[in-house]
């Protein structure tokens, strides 16, 4: 079997899911059975991230990142097996796999420095890019933090839950330029392969934010089976990218190690 079957094998599964789940009768039995895959894929990409982590060299920066990543990944797949547990449990997994999730996002957006890579385009290019993405994920990821953070405001119940995942999701979410800039520098390479999928990833949590902001829309409540729908559908392809981009690390790196005399 060739590395990029394997690669791409939970992308292919994830979407072999959702035309199933397309079959069925309604939304509600849509629903159900993409957030079964969703659980399954969430604990695919915490292993395939592992696995990522573990094919670096302890001490190496990726390795860190990746295991981070792993973190991430396992947590919100323990947030599911756990259900209705107390909340402060609930909220220091939310809590954790959120902090896992910013700075895993940060260090992968920031290899480029960490690796001496130029990145393509001119300054100016760049910065109007990053500018545009991070005002993209206020724009998505703040319309879900801002009421919660109005009632917290005035004195009303806090959301602690949905304060730190939305104050997550815009700091992680604005970081998807310079990852991209990373996936552009290395094109051609082996190595683009997991920037890429892990872009990808990011750009389906974005659009999970942004069918999530599209509910809270009364106008648009004809809509809601059908929106929830399409956010079970991409958190799943956001977890599939992970469980890829994961896989495609592990390769790129023993492919180098393999390709170096010596190397063990």
């Amino acid at each position: 079997m060739s590395r990029r079957v394997v690669i791409f094998a939970p992308l292919a599964l994830a979407l072999a899911l959702l035309a199933v789940a397309l079959l069925l009768p309604d939304a509600a039995a849509q629903n159900a059975l993409i957030r079964q895959g969703v659980r399954v894929a969430k604990l695919l990409a915490a292993i395939a991230a592992l696995a990522a982590a573990l094919a670096f060299e302890p001490g190496d920066y990726l390795r860190r990142a990746w295991m981070l990543i792993a973190l991430n990944m396992f947590l919100l797949a323990r947030q599911v097996v756990l259900g209705a547990s107390h909340q402060a449990i609930q909220q220091g997994i939310v809590l954790v796999a959120n902090l896992a999730f910013v700075y895993a996002t940060w260090m992968m957006a920031r290899a480029f420095r960490v690796a001496g890579i130029d990145l393509p385009w001119s300054r100016a290019r760049r910065t109007a890019l990053l500018a545009a993405g991070v005002l993209l994920a206020l724009v998505v990821a703040g319309a879900l933090l801002a009421p919660d953070v109005k009632v917290a405001l005035r004195g009303g119940p806090v959301e602690v839950i949905a304060i730190i995942s939305g104050t997550a999701d815009i700091i992680s979410l604005s970081l998807i330029a310079p990852v991209l800039f990373t996936v552009l520098a290395m094109r051609g390479g082996i190595l683009a392969w997991p920037w890429g999928l892990y872009t990808a990833s990011l750009v389906c949590w974005l659009l999970y934010d942004g069918g999530e902001a599209l509910l809270r829309i009364d106008a648009l409540s004809a809509m809601a089976p059908g929106l929830r729908v399409f956010k079970e559908s991409v958190r799943l392809l956001a977890c599939a990218f992970v469980c890829s981009a994961g896989l495609a690390q592990r390769s790129a790196v023993v492919r180098i190690r393999d390709a170096v005399p010596g190397e063990p």
